[in-house]
């Protein structure tokens, strides 16, 4: 029987096939896994600048006069830090505290705002939003697949943004957005990133998303610019502590067991899993995500045990090869009792267990490229 399942195309799919992209199946889309290598594509965003196609991304847009409450009962960061023009990460919690999706929140006004969701999650989070919204008067819109979203990433992306379209990323605070005109169609530049690096988010209309690739290349092309694939976003997020949904987090861990506890506001009023978040602060977490350094030769994967004492104690959530400190890492699930800093433990790579050390996250942080960000 033929295989009938049609796989989502992102608006450079045509450009990544004529570049010789390697692609592999990603929440639906095909994706480009990497272009030369992962190791190249991810030392080019460590050392000069790299732009993906994150069109997969769902965006969400949510209007009205109750907008910003609605949102503040929905999550567990608060509205309340978010001005105008400025991004705000946040976990969309259930009743029971579990993690339903990690989100952006751009504010375009008081009455208007846009929302960044995982790919795997966009019609999951339009449902969750769908079904709570009757007590509040918004109007939910889900636009996925209507926009292209592009990420420009590394220490020279400012320099290509000023070639590009004279826009100074080093003036604009972090976690900010600004929205310019460029051939006619809003386009917005937000400085937010999953690498660790300066750089930033670009969001325009689907059918826009050919021409402004092209202006960046053009551009960046003196600067080592290069296409980079989902191989080395994965990569460089770990090596940044970026958890990864459905990974690292999803529906039955928390965010204070995710090591996201900056961003549950308990002090705010009720919104919802507020009441099994401070009930499991009170009564203490029982598991814990880590970071973890392995000593021993080898790559911990997703869901291989974590042993101390030869008793499992948890599990890998991500692990690879950290190209930039050139070391093998991860992160996991491991009872709290056991999550301390510099705590040996192991790891079953096969039939082996192999020596590995908690560490703090991030594993990698960037130089400082200017004083806003």
């Amino acid at each position: 029987m033929a295989n009938t399942c049609t796989m989502n195309h992102l608006p450079l799919h045509d450009v990544f096939v004529k570049k010789g992209a390697t692609f592999i199946p990603f929440a639906s889309w095909e994706v480009p896994a990497y272009f030369t290598s992962i190791i190249d594509e991810h030392n080019v965003v460590r050392n000069k600048a790299g732009i993906f196609d994150i069109s997969h991304m769902g965006v969400i847009e949510v209007e009205g006069s109750d907008a910003a409450s609605y949102l503040q009962y929905l999550i567990s960061n608060d509205m309340n830090t978010l001005h105008e023009g400025g991004a705000l990460y946040t976990p969309l919690c259930n009743e029971a505290g579990g993690i339903i999706d990690d989100i952006f929140i751009y504010k375009i006004s008081e009455t208007k705002f846009f929302l960044i969701v995982n790919a795997v999650n966009h019609e999951k989070d339009f449902s969750w939003f769908a079904s709570r919204c009757q007590r509040f008067s918004v109007e939910l819109k889900n636009v996925s697949g209507t926009k292209a979203l592009f990420a420009l990433q590394g220490p020279l992306s400012p320099d290509i943004m000023k070639a590009a379209w004279d826009i100074d990323l080093l003036r604009m605070p972090y976690h900010s957005f600004i929205t310019v005109s460029i051939d006619n169609s809003d386009v917005i530049i937000a400085t937010t990133g999953y690498t660790g690096e300066i750089g930033c988010e670009i969001i325009c209309m689907r059918e826009k998303a050919v021409t402004l690739w092209n202006r960046l290349f053009d551009a960046g092309r003196s600067f080592g610019l290069q296409p980079i694939g989902f191989g080395a976003r994965d990569t460089l997020r770990l090596e940044a502590g970026c958890l990864l949904y459905g990974n690292d987090m999803n529906d039955t861990t928390t965010p204070l067991e995710a090591g996201l506890g900056w961003t549950v506001k308990l002090e705010k009023d009720d919104f919802i899993g507020k009441a099994a978040l401070v009930r499991q602060k009170k009564e203490g977490i029982g598991k814990q995500l880590i970071a973890f350094e392995l000593i021993d030769r080898g790559v911990a994967r997703h869901e291989y045990p974590i042993l101390k004492n030869n008793i499992k104690i948890g599990e890998v959530t991500s692990g690879s090869l950290c190209p930039t400190m050139n070391k093998n890492m991860g992160f996991g699930y491991v009872d709290s009792s056991f999550a301390h800093q510099g705590e040996e433990i192991f790891i079953a790579v096969r039939k082996k267990l192999l020596k590995a050390l908690i560490v703090k996250k991030p594993f990698y942080k960037r130089r400082k490229c200017g004083p806003a960000l």
